[in-house]
């Protein structure tokens, strides 16, 4: 089938798929009731991808045990003396800088220890402090300031930031704080204190996204109490910050624990303290990570859902299941190279999760119908020929005693006389017509405007054209004498051998044909004896055989597809012929049902199995099974397994084991 072709029978599922799949992507991703994604985006590559953390971080954390060694009360500020000394321990221990993730905005200790901790910052020299927001109100003013610490300690300190942070709507804290215009965050002023180059730009230049080490308790860290008992090498050219870590919180105090992308695997979450540290550590090293921009993105998805959705539609359900979940994996796998190479992310969860299963599933929709209705064309009987009128319900046409007029649109069939349509149905027009020497054949007619589209009418003609070159080299294969084609007036004919009347046999008559085939002869006369059963095998396997030795498949075994030709069995309705192992669209999921296998149509082991269905029926019940007749059964029966690897592995296997076996 040629590129055009395939693209104009597959166009509609195409622009179905690209539709939905972008559609859909694009509202998931624009919706700003649902951050969904985006977290699922950021979280499943942060918790794949944690590494070893940077050294270069101590947390002193003012933690429970800390507050009972100390003799500090839960829930009210420390005594800034404990500060002063661990400020000296620090300094005389080569600390680089000292960051506090608390606030000092009150004066509730005494003024002389305010003092001592002034004066041990300013012998440090490099102490960042933390201030918190407070919010403001009145005079129709509504908001938030900065409350800054105390002036002794602000003016001992070398530099101050907010300690607020942006969690999401999960609690999880993804984004970086940069503080408000005027005032940075902490982990901006720690930055500018160690003279990371980041902080020669403007902070509100980039969105900086948080990169985790792992989850809570991942950096190096001790408590308070045992700070001053480490060894000098513990805090050599390190920066400390120093905060609290509290398991309890009393009612009205703020948390200042969060989870973490691993909030759903049972590890700790993580500090206040800690993510100021983690933050400080993305900018001292520039690994913090960044969002493609919005329009980037939009591109993104916007491509990857016409890619899936216009790709997988031109291929059967398996094979798009397959690619579905190739697409997928590539997906993810290249978003987790952005994201731990590149530190880039964005939502891919939303291609993985959404656009390529949609596009899967319009095109395994849109299959599925194709089917269906490829299938109520194909079961749509034809009177007479191969179709049994009796089981197909269909009303016999009436036969003139004259020859009876042309196909619609005046087709004529070179040389020969179109005598009576005996057979008429969805998926053509079959007549018995008289050649110039007054011989008998039937004509097939197939029209490419009774189909709702070219692939039914495509797919009979390939069979012709597989099928025709060899037909006439077994006698157990209906003959196909003559074949043409008007592509113009879209429509193309073959000439076969006529079946015999189910009467007369051989001789025909016009005014009263019927053509004979096995579905008729069982419903008329019953069960067939065991020796004829096995003859009718013998002549069936031998030409299934030989098909399939051809490299050809029929698809289509049924005993109304098995007519006489001189009392000789044949097998015939060659329109669902193709190539064992075709393409998808060759061997597409047609036949009939009963005769079709578990496994499903389209292979030689299926066709096998459909003669083995035919051969059983012929046999009726198995009441009066004795000998060599109860063999004969058990060899249709192994034929007609629901398991692939208990029947004949061929036909000629098949026709052996018949040859083999003698009756009495």
């Amino acid at each position: 089938m040629s590129f055009q072709t395939l693209l104009h029978e597959n166009r509609s599922r195409a622009w179905r798929g690209a539709v939905f799949a972008v559609g859909v992507g694009l509202f998931l991703w624009w919706l700003p009731a649902t951050d969904f994604f985006d977290r699922l985006s950021f979280d499943a590559p942060t918790w794949l991808s944690s590494g070893v953390a940077p050294d270069e971080v101590v947390m002193v954390e003012m933690d429970e045990p800390s507050y009972a060694e100390l003799n500090q009360t839960l829930g009210q500020p420390w005594s800034r003396a404990l500060h002063a000394a661990l400020l000296d321990h620090l300094r005389t221990n080569g600390a680089r800088i000292v960051a506090f993730d608390t606030t000092f905005s009150e004066s509730n200790n005494p003024a002389e220890v305010d003092q001592q901790l002034a004066e041990a910052m300013r012998r440090h020299g490099r102490v960042v402090l933390g201030a918190d927001l407070d919010d403001i109100k009145g005079f129709g003013v509504k908001g938030r300031a900065p409350s800054p610490p105390i002036d002794p300690l602000r003016a001992a300190a070398a530099r101050w930031g907010l300690i607020a942070v942006d969690p999401g709507t999960d609690g999880v804290v993804r984004r970086h704080s940069v503080g408000l215009d005027l005032k940075p965050s902490l982990a901006w002023a720690v930055a500018e204190s160690a003279d990371a180059p980041v902080t020669k730009t403007a902070r509100h230049q980039v969105e900086r996204w948080l990169r985790y080490y792992g989850p809570g308790g991942t950096l190096r860290r001790v408590s308070y109490f045992q700070a001053t008992r480490q060894p000098m090498e513990f805090y050599r050219g390190k920066t400390v910050f120093i905060g609290g870590r509290p398991s309890v919180v009393f009612l009205g105090q703020q948390t200042d624990q969060f989870p973490t992308p691993w909030k759903r695997s049972g590890f700790a979450r993580i500090s206040g303290l800690e993510l100021h540290a983690t933050a400080f550590l993305n900018l001292l090293h520039g690994g913090w990570l960044t969002r493609l921009p919005r329009w980037t993105e939009f591109l993104v998805l916007v491509g990857l859902g016409l890619l899936a959705g216009t790709g997988l539609a031109f291929f059967p359900p398996k094979r798009a299941l397959v690619l579905a979940l190739v697409g997928m994996a590539v997906v993810a796998a290249v978003s987790m190279w952005l994201f731990c190479s590149r530190q880039i992310w964005f939502a891919w969860a939303i291609p993985v999760v959404v656009q390529i299963p949609i596009a899967f599933a319009v095109s395994f929709w849109s299959h599925v119908r194709k089917l269906e209705t490829e299938k109520s064309w194909l079961e749509a009987p034809l009177d007479g020929a191969w179709a049994d009128p009796l089981t197909a319900g269909a009303a016999r046409v009436p036969v003139p005693a004259a020859p009876a007029k042309l196909p619609a649109n005046g087709v004529a069939v070179p040389d020969h006389e179109l005598l009576q349509l005996i057979g008429q149905g969805s998926y053509g027009e079959v007549w018995l017509a008289r050649d110039v020497l007054g011989g008998f054949h039937a004509v097939k007619l197939i029209r490419r405007g009774s189909f709702p589209n070219e692939d039914p009418y495509r797919r009979e003609f390939r069979g012709l054209q597989k099928f025709a070159p060899i037909s006439r080299a077994h006698p157990g294969l209906v003959h196909v004498l003559h074949a043409g084609m008007n592509e113009a007036a879209g429509h193309f004919y073959y000439v076969m051998e006529a079946g015999d009347d189910e009467r007369t046999g051989p001789r025909i008559d016009p005014a009263t044909y019927s053509p004979r085939n096995l579905a008729r002869d069982l419903r008329k006369s019953g069960p067939l004896s065991p020796e004829a059963s096995r003859e009718l095998g013998l002549a069936l396997s031998s030409a299934l055989a030989y098909l399939h030795g051809q490299n050809l498949i029929h698809r289509d075994i049924k005993p109304s597809n098995i007519i006489f030709v001189s009392g000789r069995p044949k097998l015939a309705d060659i329109g669902l012929v193709t190539t064992a192992g075709a393409r998808p669209g060759d061997a597409s999921y047609v036949g009939t049902e009963g005769y079709l296998p578990p496994e499903g149509p389209g292979t030689i082991a299926g066709d096998i199995f459909a003669l083995g269905r035919v051969l059983s029926e012929t046999l009726g019940e198995p009441a009066d099974d004795t000998g060599c007749g109860k063999v004969l059964r058990e060899i249709f029966h192994a034929a007609c397994a629901r398991e692939v690897a208990q029947r004949p592995p061929s036909a000629q296997a098949l026709h052996e084991a018949l040859t083999a076996l003698r009756l009495p």
